[in-house]
């Protein structure tokens, strides 16, 4: 599983998953979903901003928010006709320290 760049609480950061070395494009998301990794967080689901945007074989989603110090996971399951997909990635959530 990959590891994202660090997020600010207070950034809304697009996360891009590229199955493009399992399809050459997207039929349809199944679903995104944003759970805790490490850490506690009661409503890391409320992370996700708006639906899913599908280009070619790139999902992307908008992520807000998140608890300072907690590490989400951060999931995509996609389908190309009969197949289904699935892409991973760990999000750690840290404050900017000034």
């Amino acid at each position: 599983m990959i590891t994202l760049s660090k997020k600010d609480p207070a950034e809304v950061i697009p996360v891009t998953f590229d199955f493009s070395r399992l399809v050459s494009a997207i039929d349809s998301v199944i679903t995104v979903e944003i759970t805790v990794h490490d850490g506690i967080d009661a409503n890391s689901s409320t992370m996700l901003l708006g639906s899913a945007v599908v280009d070619g074989s790139e999902l992307t989603q908008m992520v807000r928010n998140g608890l300072d110090s907690v590490v989400y996971s951060i999931k995509a399951e996609i389908s190309k006709g009969d197949e289904k997909y699935k892409l991973s990635a760990l999000l750690p959530v840290q404050a900017d320290q000034l």
